[in-house]
């Protein structure tokens, strides 16, 4: 069974609790947006050592960007069991943690030739975790979370040209997995500022950003 498929079954079922004055106390909904970001990735420095070779290479003309995060967005639902401990899942759409593009024309009639590089990765999920809180003064609470992130990627390559190491041709490659992540983050009244690391597959990708929660 496709594990987002029973993360989004029990979101839906603890949804239903709302419905349930009984439970309805603790329970809290609640959206937040952020910024993602990649730490170094054996793979993305080599793609852009590539482009600092070409971009230095005078038989060459190019320009290449590189972005190592986007616009990330969440929506949770949660369940605060005490003044110090809470669950809650989600899903959370980091968009293109990746996008690179370089551009370059052989004006030197080298054994390389014109070469035009697009590649971007895309990470989506859902995630369940368990968080902690600590109220300072009355007025704020810092707040520890952990847990697992249900996660889809799709990875697709554009290469024209003879790239060393890799040749020329156009590929996509989609992978899926469970990794641990982990975060901290300051909360006051219904706003939280948080700042997440997620595992995928040994190579962190960071999350900053803020959300809104309203509670019943």
């Amino acid at each position: 069974m496709n594990i987002n498929i029973l993360v989004k079954a029990t979101l839906a079922g603890m949804l239903t609790l709302i419905t349930t004055s009984v439970y309805a106390e603790g329970l809290y909904i609640g959206a937040g947006i952020g910024k993602t970001s990649l730490d170094a990735i054996e793979d993305i420095d080599a793609l852009k050592d590539f482009a600092d070779e070409i971009e230095n290479d005078p038989d060459f003309t190019s320009s290449s960007s590189f972005e190592d995060g986007e616009n990330a967005k969440k929506v949770f639902l949660g369940y605060e069991m005490s003044d110090n401990f809470a669950l809650e899942g989600g899903l959370l759409d980091m968009g293109d943690v990746l996008n690179f593009q370089l551009e370059a024309l052989d004006t030197g009639g080298g054994p390389i030739g014109d070469v035009a590089i697009n590649t971007t990765s895309s990470l989506d999920g859902s995630y369940l975790s368990a968080i902690g809180k600590i109220s300072v003064l009355g007025l704020l609470s810092l707040q520890g979370k952990v847990g697992t992130y249900m996660w889809e990627s799709e990875s697709s390559i554009n290469i024209v040209g003879n790239v060393p190491g890799a040749g020329a041709g156009t590929g996509t490659v989609s992978n899926d997995g469970t990794d641990v992540f982990y975060g901290i983050g300051v909360n006051i009244a219904f706003v939280t500022v948080e700042y997440e690391v997620y595992d995928i597959e040994g190579e962190d990708v960071n999350y900053l950003g803020a959300s809104i929660s309203l509670g019943f």
